[in-house]
């Protein structure tokens, strides 16, 4: 039975998987009224958790205590961990990218992960893995409309990276050699390359859109334990999708019996691009995806990460040591990193 969780994320609320993984859950838990705590809060990605003897000893972990550490996969955090285990606590480690901590994962007590194959990866080498589905940020209720004017917007989304870039440049080829003209093409991201930066309102202005793409070009194994996360997301804000053959994007369709998303081949993107040209189909498929995602809202797959955690409410609440948080900010600050003190 676990009454205390302590998070430390590698990454601040601006960095996607950190804020979806750990800021959000960690939230939604205070505000069930459960003991969770935040070790620090980093302003920029940091590789090394910065914990000595005596923050452990300081934070008084004990066996009804759970840490979690969240994407660390340098060789210091075996050392910490270890460190860990001296104390009573239980340890997870919550992951989302290749390569998998193979080390890590055998001297913790669980790993949670966002897609089945990165969970089945984690699961071969003998670690006991959990997957649990990344909650959409934000709901907008779908609005269906006939489309008056002739030329339809598509759009891509994404945090922006050479290989993820790659994906724009794919369906921008794709849009030049089929001659589909029908379409504009438009994309929202933190590059300068981007039609629109990504800023706080971007989930607004993406329901300005007919249709959201995802095209991948080659399915790799990086892709392959990709969590369903921009899937899902389009799917709470009412947009139609269509999509590359990703493998935790085809769970969560097969699952909820969708069609009319899945493009396996160029043939396939021209002739559901036309297909969605008609407003009746974009309605349907929009209106169909929002009930989707209402299924994964944070409210219900919350109760997967409490049962996991075998977090209770029960018995007094245990206060952690502030000044005890404070030295680990200190002591991050000296080793090159912006920690910001979370209450």
């Amino acid at each position: 039975m676990i009454r205390r969780v302590i998070w430390f994320p590698t990454g601040s609320r601006a960095k996607s998987s950190s804020r979806i993984q750990v800021y959000n859950i960690h939230n939604k838990l205070l505000e069930l009224g459960y003991n969770s705590v935040l070790g620090y809060e980093p302003k920029r990605t940091i590789w090394h958790l910065p914990l000595l003897n005596s923050d452990i000893k300081g934070l008084d972990l004990r066996s009804d205590d759970l840490v979690i550490i969240q994407k660390f996969k340098k060789r210091t955090i075996k050392t910490v961990i270890k460190k860990l285990r001296k104390s009573r606590a239980k340890i997870g480690y919550i992951d989302c990218d290749e390569p998998i901590a193979k080390p890590i994962a055998k001297k913790v007590d669980f790993v949670i992960v966002p897609s089945r194959h990165l969970m089945e990866r984690y699961q071969s080498i003998g670690a006991k893995c959990f997957y649990i589905p990344d909650c959409p940020e934000r709901f907008l209720k779908p609005n269906p409309k006939p489309k008056i004017n002739s030329v339809l917007k598509c759009v891509w989304f994404g945090n922006y990276s050479n290989s993820k870039w790659k994906e724009v440049l794919f369906f921008q080829r794709l849009l030049k050699e089929y001659k589909i003209n029908n379409w504009t093409f438009e994309t929202i991201s933190n590059t300068r390359k981007a039609t629109k930066r990504w800023n706080r309102s971007s989930f607004e202005e993406l329901t300005k859109y007919d249709l959201v793409v995802i095209p991948v070009p080659d399915i790799t194994e990086d892709y392959k334990v990709k969590s369903a996360n921009r899937l899902l997301q389009s799917m709470a804000l009412g947009l139609p999708i269509l999509s590359s053959p990703v493998p935790e994007y085809l769970h969560i369709i097969d699952a909820n019996k969708l069609n009319n998303i899945i493009c396996e081949t160029p043939i396939n993107w021209k002739e559901m691009l036309s297909y969605f040209e008609s407003s009746v189909n974009r309605n349907i498929a929009l209106n169909k995806n929002y009930e989707v995602a209402i299924s994964y809202h944070l409210d219900r797959i919350i109760y997967t990460w409490i049962d996991i955690f075998e977090l209770k409410k029960e018995g007094i609440k245990k206060e952690t040591n502030k000044k005890v948080l404070e030295k680990i900010r200190t002591r991050a600050r000296l080793l090159g990193y912006e920690i910001t003190f979370s209450k």
